[in-house]
Parts: C-alpha cells; sequence; structure tokens
C-alpha cells in the first residue's frame, strides 16, 4: 500500500486535498523568493513582452487623461527610457515613467493640443528582464480628437560631403514656416534616424511644414551652437504630397580663424598650426629687422600648418611675432628660440646635458621595391637645402651609369626630383654620397643608397570617363579616388567632357563630381537658411581596374 493511500486513510482525506497540502510549502516558498531574477538554465528567452492591456487602447479616440497605463504580458525593465522616447508631437516637459507590476505608468505632466494625434515610440527602451528583448510594438498611438490624423513623411539623412548614411539625427518638422523657428521653438513632430539614416514620421495632422534636421549637441531640440551640424529643405511640405525625401547634413562654416599653436619645434624652424586652412597666412618679428631675408616659407598642404625655416634669426634667444591671414591679425605673441646645436662630437655630451636639441639633415624617397614607370623619383629633405652635389650622384641601371636631370619647383628647398626615362622592369640604384647635400644649418647628410626595380607596362589599367552633364555650371570638380576616398587626381571642368587616366593600378575606384558653385576649386558647406551646401554625386557603377586593360565608362550626370 503506497503512503498515500494510508494517510488518507487515516485522517479521512481526499486525495485531492492531500496534493494541496504537499503544494502549501513549495508554494510558500516560492512567494518567499518572489523577486524578479531571470531563470538559470534552459533554452534562451528569445520572445519580447507584448502588451496585454492599456487605458488608452492603442490607436484611440478622445483621450483626455493625463496618465497612460500599458500591461504586459511579462515583468519588464525600463532602459535608458527618457534617451530613448520619442514622443511626437514633442511635449516641452517630459513625462513620468515608472512600473508597477507588469504595467508601465506613463504621468503627462503638461496639457495635451486638442484633436492632436500622439505617437510614443519607445525605442529599445522597455525589454524583458530575462534576455533584455525590447518590446515587441514599441508605438503607442492615440488621438485627443474624434479620429487619428494618418498622414506621413518618409526619407533618408545624408553627409552632405561624402553622402554616407547619418545615425542619430533629429528629424523635425515645425507649422510655423519663417527662418528663425529651429532656434526659437522645439519642434511639433519629430524622429530619430536609424543606422541607415532612414527617418519616419506618422500620424502627422493636414497643413504646411518645415522641416529641418539637427545633430542636438545639448539635447534641448533647438538649433543654438554653431558647431550643430544641420540639414534643411529650401521649401515647405505637404505629407500629403511627400514622396521619400533626402536631405543633405552639413556644418556650417562659422569657426573664426585662430591659432591653435606656435612654437619652435627644434633649432631654426617655427611651426604654426591654424584651426582651419589658410587663405594668406604670413608672419612678422616685431622685436628684430632684417635688410635680407630671415626666414623660408613652407604651407603644407592641407594649408593649416605654416613652417617659417630661420636663416638670419642668429644672436636672437627669442622673436615676438605677429601672425596675420586674410588682412587681418590673429594673433601677437613669444617665442622662446633653442640653441642651435654642436656639430662636434665632443661638444654633443654638453648639449645632451643641457637640454639641447640634436638636429639631422635626412633624405626620404618615394623609391619603393617595385617603382611606377611613370614617376619622379622623389628626393625630400628634412631641412632647406644650401648646396647640392648633383655630379657626385650616381643613377646606374642594370649596373650601367646613366645621365639625368635633378630639378625642384619647391620654394621652400627640401623636395626635388630625379628625371628620367624609366625602362620596364629595370633594376636601378641611386647613390647620394655623405656630405653632397648640405642644408640651411650647415648639416650635410650621410651616404644614401637606393635599390629598386620598375614594374612593366603591363602592369597597369587605363581608364576612359565620359561624363554627360545636363545641368549647366559655370564649374564642375571631377575627383578620382581610392576605395578609402584619398582623392588621387582631381579635374576641372564646364560641361560634358571626357577625362583619360592611365597608369591606374589594378584595384577599385570611386568618382566623385562636386558642383563648384563659386568656382573657387572646392567644395564648400552650406550657410542656414541661404544657400544649401554644393552638390556632391558618386559614380554608381563598379569601377575595378585590370591589368593591361583599357576600360571606359559613360556616365550620365542627373
Amino acid at each position: 500500500m503506497n503512503i498515500e493511500y494510508r494517510i488518507s486513510n487515516l485522517f479521512c482525506i481526499s486525495s485531492s486535498t492531500l496534493r494541496t497540502l504537499y503544494l502549501i510549502p513549495y508554494t510558500l516558498y516560492l512567494f518567499s523568493c518572489a523577486q524578479q531574477v531571470p531563470p538559470s538554465g534552459g533554452p534562451k528567452d528569445k520572445t519580447p513582452p507584448k502588451i496585454v492591456k492599456s487605458e488608452p487602447q492603442n490607436f484611440s479616440n478622445n483621450f483626455a487623461e493625463d496618465k497612460i497605463k500599458i500591461t504586459f504580458d511579462e515583468f519588464v525593465q525600463l532602459r535608458n527610457i527618457q534617451q530613448q522616447l520619442i514622443i511626437s508631437p514633442h511635449l516641452a516637459e517630459p513625462p513620468e515613467i515608472r512600473l508597477s507590476g507588469k504595467t508601465m505608468i506613463i504621468s503627462i505632466k503638461e496639457e495635451l493640443r486638442p484633436n492632436t494625434t500622439y505617437n510614443f515610440n519607445f525605442g529599445n527602451g522597455v525589454a524583458d528582464i530575462t534576455e533584455n528583448n525590447p518590446l515587441d510594438s514599441n508605438v503607442f498611438v492615440f488621438s485627443t480628437g474624434d479620429f487619428l490624423d494618418s498622414l506621413s513623411i518618409h526619407g533618408i539623412v545624408k553627409d552632405a560631403f561624402d553622402l554616407s548614411p547619418e545615425e542619430d539625427m533629429w528629424v523635425m518638422l515645425y507649422d510655423e514656416l519663417n527662418d528663425s523657428v529651429p532656434m526659437k521653438k522645439t519642434p511639433v513632430y519629430l524622429a530619430k534616424t536609424k543606422k541607415g539614416g532612414s527617418f519616419s514620421i506618422g500620424h502627422i495632422k493636414t497643413g504646411k511644414y518645415k522641416l529641418f534636421v539637427l545633430k542636438d549637441a545639448n539635447a534641448n531640440y533647438l538649433f543654438d551652437l554653431p558647431n550643430e551640424e544641420i540639414a534643411f529643405l529650401d521649401s515647405a511640405i505637404f505629407p500629403v504630397d511627400t514622396v521619400d525625401l533626402i536631405v543633405h547634413l552639413f556644418q556650417e562654416d562659422v569657426e573664426k580663424q585662430y591659432i591653435k599653436s606656435a612654437m619652435a619645434e627644434q633649432y631654426g624652424k617655427l611651426v604654426f598650426v591654424f584651426n582651419r586652412a589658410t587663405k594668406n597666412a604670413k608672419v612678422e618679428a616685431l622685436n628684430f629687422s632684417s635688410k635680407k631675408p630671415w626666414f623660408i616659407k613652407e604651407l603644407l598642404q592641407n594649408k593649416d600648418t605654416l613652417i617659417y625655416w630661420l636663416t638670419g634669426a642668429e644672436g636672437l634667444d627669442s622673436l615676438k611675432l605677429q601672425v596675420w591671414d586674410n588682412g587681418e591679425i590673429l594673433d601677437t605673441f613669444g617665442i622662446k628660440l633653442p640653441e642651435k646645436p654642436s656639430e662636434e662630437a665632443s661638444e654633443k655630451k654638453k648639449d645632451k646635458k643641457r637640454g639641447v636639441q640634436e638636429i639631422k639633415l635626412t633624405v626620404k624617397t618615394n623609391a619603393f621595391p617595385k617603382f611606377d614607370l611613370y614617376k619622379k623619383l622623389l628626393i625630400e629633405t628634412s631641412h632647406p637645402l644650401k648646396n647640392y652635389e648633383v655630379s657626385k650622384f650616381v643613377l646606374t641601371e642594370d649596373s650601367t651609369v646613366v645621365q639625368f636631370e635633378f630639378t625642384s619647383d619647391d620654394p621652400a628647398m627640401r623636395k626635388y626630383f630625379i628625371n628620367y626615362e624609366w625602362k620596364e622592369e629595370t633594376t636601378y640604384s641611386l647613390l647620394i654620397p655623405a656630405g653632397t647635400l648640405s642644408d640651411i644649418f650647415d648639416m650635410r647628410n650621410d651616404t644614401l643608397k637606393l635599390n629598386f626595380k620598375t614594374k612593366s607596362w603591363d602592369d597597369y589599367g587605363n581608364l576612359d570617363l565620359k561624363i554627360n552633364i545636363r545641368e549647366t555650371e559655370s564649374q564642375y570638380i571631377v575627383q578620382l579616388m581610392d576605395e578609402k576616398e584619398k582623392v588621387l587626381r582631381e579635374d576641372f571642368i564646364s560641361s560634358a567632357d571626357t577625362l583619360r587616366y592611365k597608369h591606374l593600378n589594378p584595384e577599385k575606384y570611386k568618382i566623385k563630381l562636386i558642383y563648384d558653385r563659386n568656382t573657387n576649386s572646392k567644395w564648400d558647406t552650406g550657410n542656414y537658411p541661404e544657400k544649401q551646401p554644393e552638390r556632391v554625386i558618386y559614380y554608381s557603377g563598379k569601377l575595378e581596374i585590370r591589368k593591361s586593360f583599357e576600360s571606359e565608362i559613360e556616365w550620365k550626370v542627373e
């Protein structure tokens, strides 16, 4: 006889009652440990929480309360809810949100607009407590009037310069159309762009709206900082007529020119770094004058760094300088000048103890083991040269000494070229003996010996690009770029044209066209509300160059 039968007979208790008694201790234990923690073990929970009840019901009309209650089928957690929640139309005061059991309670702190449809998008702010699965339906909609507004707009936000999609940008609609609205008022409707730059605003009331996009640096929904990126449409939109929109994000060029740093980087070298490209920068000395030139000026390629190589400031331990750009004084300051290092080995140890920086004349080149046939051989020195003895240089072609040209068009006297008509798949050697180069500080070079071999003409491909342009701008900029968008060549055209690209390495390329409206030979950003950034188009087809192959592309620019 089993134990359950004995007990039921002994105490005259039914088997169903007995099962209930068995469950009581377990039930009490469960209640004593009723914490909302994820269970351990078992299969991973992939099911998101679902709404089972709400007050008001989702997509209901005539809402007139100040609280919203949403009950889920499981316990949930709030994750950064105030940042994740997007309410459209926008509420000036964020609602209070809390949990009570399986119910989320939203307390609205301001009076809602009459006859308006509200859209609450929770993003990923509501999730279950087990695996952080976000809410299955993250949109809650209701109307304060008799019907739900049903109009919508859709689109994508792209960077104006490289057309990359922009994520987490605020797309905002205003029912007032004057230009100052984005600076003074918060939007009526808003949405945030997703990973691919797309956005969607639904349940919009019939009307005419101003669209403005903002990267909101101070989280106040206002365009009130000069470094905030923006985008805008030139005209108002009507949601009923709107197709997919494309808007281009940019940052206005309003920052004033200034000097980020100014220093004596080494003996005889002053470096001035600007916050942006200079137009016509110059430096004047205030504490001395010289009848002969006292510097060699060098402006680096990006034009935001200016170098002054000192040639006539001997005996000075400091300089008081005034820096100008585009006819305006930017700054005035003093720079302490480093001591000139000793040339004698016996004195160099003393220099080191006194903290005197050693300088040396070094040489670098563009010679790789596989050298391009169409290139000149670059000789670049660390300081401007004063003298060079080219007659002592030795260039050999398969062990045979050959003659070459040594040229330069560099005002800073640091970049020189060896011009020679290279032969295919041929071994070359260049010897620059020690002491044949002398710089402005009377430093001399160490021996330089280069060995390299040229490529074959069959290692390259060629491209003919035929550009058909319908519009008539005064100038277009065509850029050939590598896959990382490094500009390899830049051309300027004013109408349909064919560009010939020779000796391209076998790899993938991009082509970009810029509408250079003001013919200043560079891309220009926009300025709200006067002008949009200059238009940019990329060639959308595949562009891959193959060895020893002639490619032809016809690009119809729409």
